[in-house]
């Protein structure tokens, strides 16, 4: 085997060992896209398995033209740079996708809060809608009971 033969195979398996490589970095940056897409529920199942199958499809393609000795190497070179691209478009999403669901987590944190009263009322009273006046507040020094109180009050509600 001559020297220049010898240094071509050399190469060769380094650009194979790339393309591999290559190929399973897309492999795995849309599944990871995938896995999150379904894990955070974003999208109604119907758009998420057209999503699925879309991006499968061209990963696969992709894969299959990199993997394959018998494709030519422009046909590979536009398979790496179409892969890239996916690969950016599957990070930005990933990205956004993050930013956005921390910004939710943020809102959801601050959320409401939910007191519950309770209205006591002795089973021998004879305490009504009408005379809703005789109600008293426990804790007469909290804001929230006083504000409870009047909106009782209001919707004369039991």
């Amino acid at each position: 085997m001559s020297k220049k033969k010898a240094d071509r195979l050399r190469k060769n398996k380094k650009f194979i060992i790339f393309e591999y490589i290559f190929s399973i970095l897309l492999i795995l940056s849309s599944l990871v896209f995938d896995i999150v897409i379904f894990t955070l529920n974003i999208l109604p199942l119907k758009y998420f398995i057209v999503l699925i199958l879309f991006t499968n499809f061209f990963v696969f393609l992709f894969s299959l033209s990199l993997m394959n000795k018998k494709f030519k190497i422009w046909v590979k070179f536009s398979s790496i740079l179409l892969s890239l691209i996916f690969m950016l478009i599957f990070l930005v999403g990933l990205y956004y996708i993050n930013r956005t669901y921390d910004f939710l987590g943020k809102i959801k944190s601050k959320g409401w809060v939910i007191e519950n009263y309770y209205i006591i009322v002795d089973k021998d009273s004879n305490l009504s809608a009408n005379n809703i006046n005789e109600i008293e507040v426990f804790n007469e020094t909290s804001k929230i009971s006083v504000q409870a109180l009047e909106e009782l009050k209001k919707i004369k509600a039991f």
